[in-house]
């Protein structure tokens, strides 16, 4: 017997949404380096919560970071993408998903080409999506980064946020032993990363 289907679990911050000024940025492709990086611009005025941040244990480190920025944070250890599609199709239609919404899923397992078009569907409405590739010593994870790095060819919301590449280039100490997860000033650097893409302070 299938028992009900637990509720994702949301932290919701207050949050609000910087000015967009000049013509509007809805996509910067695959970003390697963060030097030149132009903020996309992130729609005011949308139902739903602002920012949205959906990811496994590696994004769960940040959560609080993430959550200072004015984010709504659903990560969870252990988590795969398959498996969290219900979920996820939950919060769509719970309308909270807004202006923008940040993905970190992969390092747990493989990923098909179906899985990542069903989720992308759910994301269709969304403005602004940003999915991180993932950084692991694991079979899967190159595969799963090809297929999250050709989004941005077929899907005009998405910016790619190459994790596998730019976490490595934090300065110091930023991981724990598994050189997978983050310890403070890897949760630090990462959830600057997105606030720099974002344009938050």
């Amino acid at each position: 017997m299938v028992g009900p289907r637990r509720r994702p679990s949301l932290s919701i911050p207050p949050a609000t949404l910087p000015p967009v000024t000049g013509a509007p940025v809805t996509q910067l492709g695959v970003i390697t380096d963060m030097s030149t990086v132009t903020p996309l611009s992130i729609p005011q005025g949308l139902p739903g919560f602002p920012y949205v941040a959906m990811g496994d244990s590696v994004m769960l480190g940040a959560a609080e970071e993430l959550g200072a920025l004015g984010f709504i944070v659903d990560a969870q250890v252990s988590r795969h993408m398959k498996t969290y599609l219900p979920d996820m199709q939950t919060i769509k239609d719970n309308g909270v998903l807004g202006a923008a919404v940040v993905v970190h899923l992969g390092t747990n397992g493989p990923f098909s080409d179906d899985t990542l078009a069903q989720m992308m569907a759910i994301l269709a409405d969304v403005p602004v999506v940003v999915v991180l590739t993932s950084k692991a010593d694991r079979e899967w994870v190159a595969g799963n980064n090809a297929k999250v790095r050709a989004l941005p060819a077929t899907h005009p919301n998405v910016t790619v946020l190459d994790w596998e590449v730019l976490g490595p280039q934090c300065e110091g100490d930023c991981f724990y032993d598994d050189g997978i997860h983050l310890n403070q000033q890897g949760q630090n650097y990462y959830t600057s990363l997105i606030s720099r893409l974002l344009g938050l302070p």
